[in-house]
């Protein structure tokens, strides 16, 4: 194409860009919680009924508000019921107005109204934010949740006349105490300008790389990108800026691991009588309010004020950490510096994930470097913002996925690349393998992947089955050698995190039946409800069906490894098709984004766009970043899958039996971050050359010379054409964009979250 097209082109889409986004009002995200009215004290119902207006004053913080986001009960009922939200000034003008159906709002959950734009409103005025519905009564299932141990401004319910709502609400028939569980989201500025502003920089710069296309073009084509150098830079940014924006212990399970580093320090590897500096349990509490709570918000000061509490050694306390030892190495080795340069237990902390990241750094870039091929699909794995989050903190998973990767990388070598194996290879194929299966059960199973590794590499068939039965032996004396039933269930009693509270929080309101108590019309119907339950409910974030209670189930509010086991043997097709539900139904989207982007304790959520295009890009980098010079037939595809699909099943059975409710119709718990590990073995399923060659031919700029070449000369140009791959060239820089955008806004989630703004 003529370059006078390329600017045409370019000049074409920059204007109709500039008159989309000129003529486009865009909605601003609901980003940091200005203001909140929630937290873990008793709260009500109040329903919302026809003639009555529920009306919750506030005054704002700031110049802008962009959105609201209120509290609802719908009482276990699906109802249709129409709902009105009105956000008034104190000049009684409308600035927002949403109508809404019951069966819109999520049970306990909060529900957001968007504005179209930023609402200039002005610090410290008073807004009333109104609920009313058309043809609500006794029977409506949409109840407002209120506080009443938080004072926001007045909350009372007046009566409708003469259908004017406006003027109905200085008509107060009843006070309430507290105030409405609500959230706002206010800001110092037009964030709808801001965006249209970021719009408009991104329309300049896609029209100059269509204007100067030709040049990028030249430009990729001098360029060698190295994935393991970018990894390394990549990660040591970000993997930083969540080493020192994550608060203290809002890892999963971030004290316990924390716990087990200052018993290993003092050779304490099992058993019981294990102590630690009663300091180190003190610094975990001050940090248990923000768990599961988005309301709860902490400060840089109050965390810095916690690195002059001092370790005072002598004053111990019974600890009852993991038995892990190995995946907490680099976590010990922090907590050795960290004691050298400041004996606060907060210093330890941090330096145990300074460490944890570096060694986790070190391995993944000599993953990247030593495969032969799918470099990008490590690399994506590796920087995806769960995988990145869990490097940056004290979690023992960070090493687990790390050696995973490492081995799996290494057996890829050594399969596809090396001429034949020597013993020191060997070797180092069984440190790692070993390494692994004393990390966790039951990612040893990767180490079944050796057998991709062809024959003659290793000898004859008896010194290579030989070779082999002495690894399966050694993993599974190393994974014995820890004790897996034991650890197992003494991580069900002791680590009672998110996998437990689960289904406590779901069983306990299943069976839960509020009563019911009529009050005037004026005022609905109240409640009295208990807070925690219901506040740690919002970490499913998901539209999940209830499942239908089994007749052949026979749920037990207990643990037991011994019955669970029993009921499974007595019900094998109900097990199957609880596990086949959970992957496909009730937790498919929660261990989706839990793969990805899922931070804190499942409380700091990416929005489902960048998790989307997320998975998408590592899907696309499977299927089209191919290397010429490698292959991989159908029987090594089917070892990969059998191996993925074995792993994750030996999870959910583990997670079934170990730590979930004897005889529960479904499977709580079960987590993306568990599936790490095993996923490079997933999309090396899709790993092919065609599409590859043939999009590489497609944007080739020798294609057209190609064509009109004479026979003699097709081939020359053709190896031309694959050795430039043209193609996999911009889908390196779009993985690259796509990684660094979604980290960044990672990063602005866990602030979001976590601080005021």
């Amino acid at each position: 194409m003529k370059n006078w097209k390329y600017l045409l082109f370019g000049l074409a889409f920059l204007l109709l860009a500039f008159f989309v986004i000129s003529e486009t009002e865009p909605s601003p995200p609901l980003l940091s919680i200005t203001q909140t009215s929630g937290g873990n004290h008793t709260f009500l119902y109040e329903g919302i009924v026809k003639g009555v207006l529920a009306v919750q004053e506030i005054h704002t913080e700031k110049e802008y508000i962009n959105g609201l986001s209120i509290r609802f009960a719908t009482m276990g009922r699906v109802n249709t019921n129409t709902n009105t939200i009105l956000v008034i000034d104190s000049n009684y003008n409308l600035l927002y107005q949403e109508k809404f159906s019951s069966s819109d709002v999520e049970d306990t959950k909060y529900h957001s109204f968007q504005f179209g734009e930023s609402r200039k409103t002005g610090r410290g005025n008073k807004l009333y934010i109104c609920l009313f519905s058309i043809d609500g009564d006794s029977a409506n299932c949409l109840h407002v949740i209120f506080n009443p141990g938080t004072k926001k401004g007045r909350l009372y319910a007046s009566l409708i006349r003469n259908d004017d709502v406006i003027r109905s609400i200085a008509n107060r028939a009843r006070l309430y105490p507290g105030a409405m569980m609500l959230r706002t989201y206010e800001s110092g500025f037009s964030i709808t300008s801001m965006i249209r502003i970021s719009l408009y920089i991104i329309a300049l710069l896609i029209a100059a790389l269509i204007i100067f296309f030709k040049s990028f073009q030249n430009f990729l084509l001098r360029i060698t990108i190295r994935p393991e150098i970018l990894y390394v830079i990549i990660a040591l940014i970000f993997g930083s800026l969540f080493v020192f924006t994550n608060p203290p212990f809002q890892a999963p399970d971030e004290g316990a691991h924390l716990t087990r580093s200052y018993e290993l320090s003092k050779f304490e590897f099992s058993g019981k009588g294990k102590t630690i500096p009663q300091s180190v349990i003190e610094l975990d509490s001050s940090f248990t309010h923000l768990h599961f709570n988005p309301d709860e918000k902490t400060s840089r000061k109050e965390i810095m004020d916690l690195l002059d509490d001092k370790l005072n050694p002598g004053i111990r306390a019974e600890s009852d950490g993991p038995h892990y030892t190995v995946p907490f190495l680099p976590q010990l080795i922090g907590l050795f510096v960290g004691k050298v340069f400041n004996p606060s237990p907060l210093a330890a902390m941090y330096f145990g994930r300074i460490f944890n990241l570096i060694v986790c750094i070190i391995f993944i870039f000599l993953a990247i470097r030593i495969t032969p091929f799918a470099k990008w699909l490590f690399f994506m794995l590796a920087l995806m913002p769960k995988t990145l989050y869990l490097m940056s903190s004290l979690s023992y998973d960070a090493f687990l996925i790390c050696d995973s990767f490492l081995l799996i990388a290494l057996l890829m070598h050594d399969a596809f690349k090396a001429e034949k194996l020597g013993w020191r290879d060997l070797g180092l194929l069984f440190f790692l393998s070993v390494l692994l299966a004393m990390c966790k059960p039951p990612y040893f199973f990767i180490g079944f992947l050796f057998l991709i590794i062809p024959v003659r590499k290793i000898g004859t068939i008896k010194k290579y089955a030989a070779i082999f039965a002495i690894l399966v032996v050694s993993m599974f004396w190393a994974q014995g050698a820890f004790s897996l039933v034991r650890e197992m269930t003494g991580s069900a009693g002791s680590s009672k995190t998110e996998k437990v509270d689960e289904q406590e929080q779901k069983t306990k309101n299943t069976e839960k039946e509020p009563s019911k108590n009529s009050s005037d019309p004026g005022a609905g119907s109240m409640r009295n409800e208990v807070p925690r339950q219901q506040e740690t409910k919002e970490v499913e974030r998901s539209n999940e069906p209830k499942p239908e209670a089994s007749q052949q189930t026979k749920t037990n509010q207990v643990i037991s490894p011994p019955e669970q086991i029993n009921f499974i043997r007595s019900n094998p097709l109900l097990f199957l098709k609880l596990l086949f539900l959970t992957n496909v139904d009730y937790m498919r989207a929660n261990i989706l984004n839990n793969f990805v982007g899922v931070m804190g304790w499942l409380d700091a959520f990416l929005p489902d766009i960048f998790i989307n295009i997320y998975l998408f890009m590592l899907l696309a980098g499977s299927l089209l970043i191919s290397d010429p010079l490698f292959s991989i037939d159908w029987k090594r595809k089917s070892l990969f899958f059998i191996i993925f699909l074995s792993g994750v099943l030996l999870i959910e059975v583990a997670m079934y039996i170990f730590v979930t409710y004897v005889g529960i119709d479904r499977l709580y718990g079960v987590q993306g971050r568990y599936l790490i590990p095993f996923a490079p073995l997933f999309f090396l399923v899709f790993y092919n050359n065609f599409l590859s060659e043939k999009l590489n031919f497609l944007l080739s700029p020798r294609r057209q010379s190609f064509k009109k070449a004479k026979p003699g000369q097709k081939t020359k140009i053709m190896a031309e054409i694959k050795e430039e791959q043209m193609f996999t060239r911009y889908m390196k820089v779009m993985i690259t964009l796509v990684v660094v955008v979604t980290l960044a806004r990672s990063v602005a989630t866990i602030l979001l979250r976590y601080y005021q703004w």
